[in-house]
C-alpha cells in the first residue's frame, strides 16, 4: 500500500537510513501515495527533510508540485509550502533562497505552537545553510536558540544532533566537551547515521590536540556509515560543517550554479552517468562541467573536490 511505503520511509529516516528512506519514498511516489490526497502535513514535512538531506531534487521537486496543505489543517499552508520551496532550493543548490524560506517556516510555525524540535529541527537545518554560505554569525545564534528546545524536548538523536553541531562550530575544548557529550546522547537513539557522523566530528577534533583516540572514531564512523547503507567519499561521513577556513567557501563564489551543484554531487561520490540523470543531461555534459571545475578551483579531480568544497561536501547534518 502507497501510505505503508510512507511510513517505511519514514521509520528508515528515523533509523539513520537516508538512502533506504530515499528509495521508499520514490516508490512510495511512483504509487501515488506521496500526494495532497494521502499523506498528511507532518510526513510531507519528514519527506522534505530526507529530499535536502540525500539531495534529492525529485523528491523535493514532487513534494512542491504535490503538496498543498488543506484549509482544515491546524498549521497554515504558509509555512509548510515555505519549507517545500526551501527544501527545492537546497537540493539545487540555491542556499539563499533555501535559508529564508526554512528560517520563515520555522519561525511561523512557533508562532502556531508547532515546537517539536525533533520532528522539524529548522533551526539546525538553517544553521548549516548559514555556514556554507560563509555567515558564521548567524548559524551560531540559531544553534545557541535550538539548544534549550533541544534539551527540553529530550530526543537523543535531536538533542545529540544540536550538540555535534554546537561543539564544531564552538572548537576548542569547550567544542570537544560538546562533541564528546553528542556521542553520548547518540548511543542510546535508533539513528546511527547520526552517531556516525558525532564520531568522524569527535575524530577530527581530538587530531588538532593530537589525540591517540582521533583515528578510532573516525574508523568507527565509517563503519557505522557503511551499516546505514552510505556509500560515500570519507569526509561525507562527517558534521556538514567543517573548520573555519572562509577560502575554501569562497573559492566556490567562482561557480555557477549549475557548476556548483555538479561539483557537490561529485564529491558526494557520485558518479557522471547519475549525476547526468538527476540533471537531466548527458554524461558527455558533466564530464565537461567538471572540466570547467577543475580549471576555476585549479584542483586536479575528485579528491580536490572533496577537499576545496569541503564543508559542502556534507549533508544537511
Amino acid at each position: 500500500h502507497p501510505l505503508l511505503l510512507v511510513e517505511e520511509a519514514w521509520v528508515l529516516k528515523a533509523s539513520g537510513k537516508p538512502t533506504q528512506a530515499q528509495a521508499r519514498a520514490r516508490e512510495a511516489i511512483e504509487a501515488g501515495g506521496i500526494n495532497q490526497g494521502r499523506c498528511g502535513p507532518t510526513a510531507v514535512l519528514v519527506m522534505a527533510g530526507l529530499a535536502m538531506e540525500t539531495n534529492d531534487c525529485k523528491l523535493a521537486g514532487h513534494l512542491r508540485q504535490n503538496f498543498t496543505p488543506g484549509s482544515g489543517s491546524p498549521l497554515s499552508s504558509t509555512p509548510i509550502e515555505r519549507f517545500l520551496s526551501g527544501a527545492e532550493a537546497a537540493a539545487k543548490e540555491d542556499l539563499r533562497t533555501a535559508v529564508q524560506q526554512i528560517v520563515s517556516c520555522g519561525r511561523l510555525l512557533e508562532r502556531s505552537g508547532w515546537r517539536n524540535s525533533a520532528l522539524m529541527p529548522w533551526r539546525c537545518i538553517a544553521a548549516e545553510l548559514y555556514w556554507r554560505l560563509g555567515e558564521w554569525d548567524q548559524a551560531h545564534h540559531l544553534i545557541e536558540e535550538a539548544y534549550a528546545p533541544a534539551v527540553a524536548w529530550g530526543a537523543p538523536a535531536a538533542l545529540g544532533r544540536v550538540l555535534r553541531l554546537r561543539g564544531t562550530l564552538r572548537g576548542g575544548e569547550e567544542g570537544l566537551a560538546l562533541l564528546q557529550e553528542s556521542v553520548q546522547v547518540l548511543e542510546s537513539s535508533a539513528d546511527r547515521w547520526e552517531l556516525s557522523k558525532s564520531h568522524y566530528a569527535l575524530g577530527r577534533q581530538l587530531r588538532s590536540f593530537p589525540d591517540s583516540t582521533a583515528e578510532e572514531h573516525v574508523r568507527y564512523a565509517h563503519r557505522l556509515a557503511d551499516q546505514c547503507g552510505i556509500r560515500l567519499p570519507s569526509e561525507r561521513a562527517g558534521t556538514g560543517l567543517g573548520p573555519r577556513v572562509p577560502g575554501r567557501v569562497a573559492a566556490t563564489a567562482v561557480l555557477t550554479a549549475t557548476e556548483l551543484r555538479v561539483a557537490r554531487l561529485a564529491a558526494q561520490g557520485r558518479t557522471n552517468q547519475e549525476i547526468a540523470q538527476d540533471a537531466g543531461v548527458t554524461s558527455r555534459a558533466v564530464e565537461k562541467t567538471l572540466t570547467k571545475v577543475y580549471r576555476k578551483l585549479s584542483i586536479q579531480g575528485r579528491a580536490g573536490l572533496i577537499e576545496t568544497l569541503h564543508p559542502l561536501a556534507g549533508g544537511l547534518g
